[in-house]
């Protein structure tokens, strides 16, 4: 598996041929390089579409010049017990944030962590890491989304 080579990031699909030839979406995985070490988190269709929409909030709120206060989008440090903080879909996605009292919370990084049949893990991305996984995933959803339904577009049903 390789990072996508200016952001040290990258989503990748496995996906395996459904009815009518069609490319079904089995997990997405998450690769990062990063200065506190390389991780890799797999995700479920489901727990994907989660992060994409996280993601979205997170580039939303402190990429965009967003002039909400965003206090209370953040954490400064990961919590102990994180693990038993997962969503029901079994991944969360925890923006990291610096604040100090004179201007509003800074993004540091995004941790993104899953449950998943082969495992739990972590991974964490910077914020130039978040704004390409981001993209990837907007590209991913848009390729296997359709009709409310993880599958392939296929123009022949339409």
């Amino acid at each position: 598996m390789f990072t996508h080579r200016k952001t040290g990031a990258e989503a990748l699909v496995v996906n395996h041929d459904g009815p009518n030839h069609m490319q079904l979406l089995e997990e997405v995985v998450i690769r990062s390089d990063f200065p506190q070490g390389s991780g890799v988190v797999r995700l479920s269709p489901d727990q994907a579409l989660y992060v994409h929409s996280r993601l979205s909030n997170v580039t939303m709120a402190f990429m965009h010049g967003h002039q909400e206060p965003v206090e209370h989008l953040g954490i400064t440090h990961l919590p102990d017990d994180h693990k038993h903080h997962l969503s029901r879909c079994g991944a969360k996605v925890w923006p990291i944030v610096r604040k100090d009292d004179t201007r509003p919370p800074v993004l540091q990084e995004v941790v993104i962590e899953s449950e998943y049949p082969k495992g739990h893990a972590i991974v964490h991305l910077s914020p130039e890491q978040v704004r390409y996984i981001y993209e990837r995933l907007t590209q991913i959803a848009f390729t296997y989304l359709h009709e409310n339904a993880w599958g392939g577009e296929d123009a022949r049903l339409q």
